[in-house]
Formats: structure tokens, sequence, C-alpha cells
């Protein structure tokens, strides 16, 4: 890949992954594909790991050959790819290393283009299949393989990449950022058994509904200093932490199940919101969401998400009561 020195010159964006793969399924089946893997800092780029088993073409072309390797396991290879889902063409290398246990390492690389949508790039003949499965040759450590892929991106033209930078999510001042490193933390949130610390300060600025809970001497919250999490993960509250201090959160608000999460962590409110649109634009997934959010919460709670506006209809009204 080559690298322009000017003020043009296009960004790298590298990942390195690794992927555990059961015996049985090179065994058992003709294919395997990783799960839908997000590549941080490219926005709406995704990308699958994929093997494929066939039978190899090398050197041969007559159809008693290829009579003969339908009976022949030693003629089935294994291919390996990368598939590429982006909005604009990318340049791509990859590396792909299978390590064996006897201290030997598989090892293929290649690169290209990979068009606009929807795309790959591989190799048809990455490891004969015999020899991959076989005990001796050790590529297979309690049953599982063990497959490293590199994958380096490029935009190919500086207006591609600028048009796919993701936008920031961030606070405008920097005062936060070089507070969050000075003073005591009076307040902390507990998620299971993590403990997550802030300034009170800076959370009663982001959540109103936080606000109001330290600022009223009747709940728990404000006499110890602890707010205990069950309805949410410690991935979301470390992100509302980081953007009260901040730390640009982009990286998760790209993904919709997340950036829900984190609006209604911030402000229960936000639920009536999301709900009402989700529902006018139909968008099932996420309406769900929000009704499974908002019949998990106390009877109280569920009464004045209801009734405390007009914003939702009746029949949603009715969903909660």
């Amino acid at each position: 890949m080559s690298l322009q020195s000017s003020e043009d010159t296009l960004k790298l964006y590298t990942i390195k992954k690794e992927f555990f793969i059961r015996k049985h399924v090179f065994t058992d089946n003709g294919s395997y594909v990783s799960d839908l893997q997000t590549f941080d800092g490219m926005q709406h780029v995704t990308f699958q790991i994929k093997m494929l088993k066939k039978l190899s073409a090398k050197n041969h072309g007559d159809d008693y050959y290829w009579e003969r390797s339908a009976k022949n396991h030693a003629d089935y290879y294994w291919g390996i790819y990368v598939n590429v889902n982006a909005p604009v063409p990318l340049e791509c290398d990859v590396s792909f290393n299978l390590d064996s246990e006897r201290k030997k390492v598989l090892y293929s690389c290649c690169n290209g283009i990979i068009d606009q949508r929807s795309d790959k790039i591989g190799i048809d003949d990455f490891i004969q299949h015999d020899y991959f499965v076989m005990r001796r040759s050790g590529f297979f450590f309690k049953n599982e393989a063990k497959l490293t892929v590199k994958l380096t991106f490029s935009y190919t033209s500086k207006a591609d990449e600028e048009l796919c930078e993701p936008i920031k999510m961030i606070q405008s001042n920097e005062w936060s950022k070089r507070f969050r490193d000075h003073g005591g933390k009076d307040f902390k949130f507990i998620v299971g058994n993590e403990s997550i610390e802030i300034h009170k300060f800076f959370i009663t600025l982001e959540s109103p509904v936080i606000a109001a809970m330290l600022e009223n001497e009747n709940f728990i919250e404000a006499k110890t200093g602890e707010m205990i999490i069950t309805d949410f993960g410690s991935k979301i509250v470390k992100a509302v932490v980081d953007f009260c201090y901040g730390e640009d959160i982009s990286y998760i608000m790209d993904l919709t199940d997340f950036a829900v999460d984190i609006l209604m962590f911030a402000d229960k409110d936000n639920v009536c919101k999301i709900l009402e649109a989700a529902d006018k634009v139909n968008a099932a997934t996420l309406k769900n969401k929000c009704i499974d959010f908002i019949q998990n919460l106390p009877w109280k709670r569920r009464r004045d998400i209801a009734y405390g506006g007009e914003l939702l209809d009746y029949e949603l009204r009715q969903l909660f009561m």
C-alpha cells in the first residue's frame, strides 16, 4: 500500500482480531462466517471473516480430475476472505494467521481495492483440508483453531475520507478533561462488581433526573454518594461518564441500541420522545426496546412517564398502565 507524503495523506485504520473456531465447524460444515465486526474510526464500515471449503482447481481442468476429486478429500482446500461493507471504495491490506501448537504459523496476506458497498478480498487456497484437521498438524488446541486477522484500511480519496469521518460526540470545553484527574470524586455508580467514579457536579449537569435525586435527602443516593445500576451495563455508564468529562463517545453513539441506552440513562424521560418517534416511523425494533424498558420500571415511574406530559398518545399510554 503506497503512502502519500503531503497534506492529502490518507489515514490508515488498522484492526487486529482473534477468532477461536471449534473444530466441528470445519469437519461438519462447508463454511464458517464470523459475527459482524465494526471498525472504530470508520463510520458505517463493517466486515466479516469467511472460510469456505471447496475443490481446488490448481493445474487441473479435465472432467476426469473433477470426478476423481469428488471422492478424494486431499483435493479440498479452505479459502479465506474478508467481506467488507462500506459506503465508498476502500484500499485494503489483510493478513491471515492460523496458529499451530507446534510453534508453526500459517500466514497469508493480500491487498486490493474493496469496491463500494459489499465486496471481498482473500485467498482461494488458504489451507488443504486434510492437513488442516489432522491431529499431528496441531492447528487445533482443545478442539479450537485460533485465527488472527489483521486489517488495514484507507480511503481511496481525501474527499471520501472527509465525507465518512464520524462526527465527534464531545463536549466543547477542555477544563472538564483536566478536572477529571484532579480532586477527589464524590459520587460513584455501582454496576455489578464494578465501581465507576465521577464528580457529582458533572453528572448533575448532564442528567436532570439524577440532579433532582441528589438534591432530595429522602433518596438514599443523596446520603451514600452511590447509585446501584441494574438496568444498564458498565459500557453505557462509562460512556456517560466519559461524555461528562469531555471525551469523544462517537464510537458508541454510532450503534443504535447503545445510543438509545445512553439517552435513557441520562434522562429516562427521553424514552418517551424516542418511543413516540419510533412509533411514527414504524421502527419496530426500537419501539419494542423502549416499551420493554418502560414496562420494567416501577409502577409509579411508569405512570409518571405515561401521564407526565402530552407526548404519548392514548394507545401507547395503555401499554404501561
